[in-house]
């Protein structure tokens, strides 16, 4: 009979159980921080779009007709490739550009506006298409042309003649 104990699960497997266990530690608790950094900043998304503006900007690049022609619907926006925006409080800047793309091409939306006392003003909202040429989404629409009409008539004098006096009445 073999009267040595069999050795036990932990004293033949620490050698790759410690790392293991380690190794797994580590990446719960940088799962856990990613979680946190992402969900609590407003997700990915308000990391890499910067929240009202974006969607502004956005909004007037999808309902904007010139854009629309060149681009095709359905228009998706992307996440920011570059700029900055800074927020504080009810103070904020961002000066940023994200990519639009359509069915029939792609173009960048150029966004750069300040925030003030909760309000978002913007000095320039722009879309660049492949091709160079730009539109100027903060530029008012052009007026529509109105259809042909006739011309106006001479106008024509209104003024009554005056009466002519009677004769002149007899003396009896």
């Amino acid at each position: 009979m073999n009267d040595s104990a069999n050795p036990g699960w932990w004293s033949r497997h620490w050698k790759w159980a410690v790392p293991t266990g380690c190794l797994s530690l580590i990446l719960l608790a940088g799962l856990m921080l990613g979680a946190l950094v992402v969900f609590g900043l407003g997700g990915l998304g308000g990391l890499m779009k910067p929240g009202e503006p974006f969607r502004h900007a956005a909004g007037l690049a999808r309902n904007d007709p010139a854009v629309i022609a060149a681009l095709g619907t359905p228009l998706d926006s992307g996440w920011m490739r570059s700029g900055r925006f800074d927020m504080n409080d009810d103070r904020g800047e961002v000066d940023a550009v994200f990519p639009l793309r359509g069915p029939k091409g792609e173009a960048e939306v150029h966004l750069r506006g300040e925030r003030s006392d909760g309000r978002w003003t913007y000095s320039r909202i722009e879309v660049e298409l492949d091709d160079g040429r730009r539109i100027d989404l903060l530029a008012p629409p052009a007026p529509t042309a109105l259809p042909p009409q006739a011309p106006a008539a001479a106008p024509q004098d209104t003024a009554t003649e005056e009466p002519e006096p009677d004769a002149p009445a007899s003396d009896p």
